[in-house]
């Protein structure tokens, strides 16, 4: 955890001048004892390119380890990799619906509307408009716009209204 620390230490510039090469060597240290944050930090590190060319698969390695490990930013980082693929990583829903589904039961909520998606599209798993519903209702429950939206899209899909408690505008105030 100390040579994480310090990596993060040189990776934001905090007591020490910032050096991407110097937080990269600390992680190294500490991933190579298979500790996860660290995996994953230098995953983030090979996949932005920051002091090194980017390099996916290198980035791929490193988080897999992580998620792996059960850290759930590495888990939610990687699902979304394998949503879209990357240059030396081929798209893969499958892959992708079983590393968000992780990080979603983990509580993260951007992995929660991914899932969501997967779900709603049957993109990777089989489609599943319930299942969609509760994980874009998770989201929600966390302030995901778009996971709200969700969760309106898939009840006026499944015939589920809401009943407003707003009364309904004087006809002067309705726009055409």
């Amino acid at each position: 955890p100390a040579q994480d620390k310090l990596g993060l230490m040189y990776e934001h510039g905090t007591g020490v001048a910032k050096n991407w090469r110097e937080a990269a060597k600390w992680y190294l240290m500490a991933a190579e004892k298979e500790f996860a944050d660290a995996e994953y930090h230098l995953g983030v590190i090979y996949g932005n390119g920051e002091g090194f060319p980017v390099d996916n698969r290198e980035s791929v390695k490193w988080c897999r380890k992580a998620a792996e490990h059960g850290q759930p930013e590495a888990q939610a980082t990687l699902g979304r990799i394998y949503t879209v693929g990357l240059d030396g990583v081929p798209k893969n829903l499958e892959e992708a619906a079983k590393w968000l589904r992780m990080a979603a039961d983990h509580g993260d909520a951007e992995a929660q509307f991914d899932l969501g998606l997967l779900f709603e599209h049957g993109d990777g798993l089989p489609q599943d408009l319930e299942e969609a519903a509760r994980y874009y209702s998770l989201s929600a429950a966390q302030g995901h716009t778009k996971a709200q939206w969700g969760v309106k899209r898939i009840n006026m899909t499944l015939g589920r209204h809401s009943i407003s408690l707003e009364p309904l505008p004087d006809e002067d105030d309705w726009q055409f």
